[in-house]
């Protein structure tokens, strides 16, 4: 018995020294020789779990400081490492409980009272997090798991669940470095793989994203982020297939709808969207009735994603094909401001020469001279309005109908147009 105690504490020297040259691994196999020797030896498990813990093994580590305090409940560099482990998996209700039984047996203990009061700061930062994601309000949200991050830094879930946030503030490369930092120790991590695939996703390359998913969802069958990914990435490759039938049929009006509904899918990952939203702008330009959608998209394109030259030139263009030639004079003159081209000179001054002649052609219609009041321009337009109304022109054709429909809008867009100039 005592030469066995007396290897083993051999053993637990030159672990020791190990140690202090960090040659950790070999370390742990002079501490397990130890423990095999005499396995009720605390220190032994002790020495073991920090080794693990330096190596980012923590649920080894985990495992041997538990032992540890179990074998020796005064083992105070044991509980010490419990919540090290706890707080590196997450586990701050088992560290919790850790630290409440080890101010019991250590009540004078400033360490494990400065312990206790990082886990808490930590919980309170944690729960706001959690809102602030639930909430979208993903720039107020990294404030808070930096936080946790700086309270317990060897925590690679808080860095997994920064990436994540990272990712829906289009902070990709960044997102994707933590998840492939956290790759390379644990190259199985679910959470990591799934903020990888998370952010390939977001990017909007919807077709490499789909197999990169494919083979996720083999790997993680029961990962319940990753199965919901899935189910929305398969959702809109089955939806785009639709839409490149409806366009080879030129039936756009069916396209539009199927992207307006491919979008609505996922209205979280807007990056995601982007491309949808591009095609759905381009589509609207195909058809007539299509083209005022179009504006909107344009502008929800632009509130989304920021200023972008190509879609606004786009919506500059609608415009005018719908003769709203002072909306598109707006738009090119911020697109000469940016970029000023002859091509873009060119159609701003042609901009301005329709609206002119616009207004013009508006008093015309209104029957009203060019400096009239305002208070003549909707008299004039009542009186109109009455004139060429369906209802008040008794029985007649559909034909007629449509057309007297037609004259309405261009009285009431003439008075719109008028009045904004009073």
């Amino acid at each position: 018995m005592a030469d066995s105690l007396s290897k083993a504490e051999n053993n637990n020297r030159q672990g020791n020294v190990l140690v202090e040259i960090h040659q950790y691994t070999n370390a742990i196999q002079f501490y397990s020789q130890a423990i095999q020797l005499q396995p009720q030896v605390a220190k032994y498990y002790g020495n073991r779990a920090a080794c693990y813990i330096v190596l980012r093994d923590y649920i080894k580590g985990l495992q041997d400081a538990k032992k540890a305090v179990e074998l020796d409940t005064g083992f105070f560099k044991g509980y010490r490492r419990i919540v090290t482990c706890c707080m590196a998996c997450g586990d701050l209700q088992y560290a919790e409980k850790t630290l409440v039984t080890a101010r019991g047996i250590f009540p004078e203990s400033t360490e494990i009272r400065t312990a206790h009061e990082v886990l808490q700061r930590v919980q309170r930062n944690e729960s706001v997090f959690k809102t602030k994601m639930d909430e979208k309000k993903y720039s107020e949200a990294i404030e808070f798991i930096d936080q946790c991050i700086t309270d317990s830094p060897q925590c690679f879930i808080y860095n997994l669940k920064r990436a994540e946030c990272l990712v829906h503030l289009e902070q990709f490369d960044e997102a994707e470095q933590i998840a492939a930092d956290v790759l390379k120790v644990k190259p199985t991590n679910d959470d990591a793989l799934y903020v990888r695939s998370l952010s390939k996703y977001c990017r909007g390359d919807s077709e490499q994203t789909y197999s990169h998913l494919v083979e996720l969802k083999r790997q993680l069958p029961d990962h319940p982020k990753t199965c919901k990914l899935y189910r929305t990435a398969s959702k809109i490759k089955s939806i785009n297939r639709d839409i490149d039938a409806a366009i080879a049929e030129k039936n756009y009006l069916r396209a539009y709808e199927l992207l307006s509904a491919a979008i609505k899918l996922d209205d979280i990952h807007k990056y995601a969207n982007r491309r949808l939203y591009e095609r759905k702008i381009d589509i609207a330009g195909k058809e007539a009735s299509l083209l005022w959608n179009g504006t909107r998209d344009c502008t929800k394109f632009i509130e989304m994603y920021g200023y972008n030259l190509k879609i606004l030139a786009k919506r500059a263009q609608y415009y005018m094909q719908m003769e709203d030639y002072e909306d598109a004079v707006t738009d090119y003159e911020e697109i000469v401001t940016k970029e000023g081209t002859k091509e873009n000179k060119d159609r701003l001054k042609k901009a301005k020469q329709m609206f002119d002649a616009q207004m013009k052609s508006d008093y015309r219609i209104l029957k009203v001279p060019e400096k009239c009041s305002e208070v003549e321009v909707k008299t004039s337009y009542k009186n109109l309005v009455k004139q060429y109304h369906p209802d008040k022109n008794g029985e007649i054709t559909a034909e007629r109908k449509k057309v007297l429909e037609n004259k309405l809008i261009r009285i009431r867009d003439a008075q719109k147009r008028i009045l904004a100039k009073k």
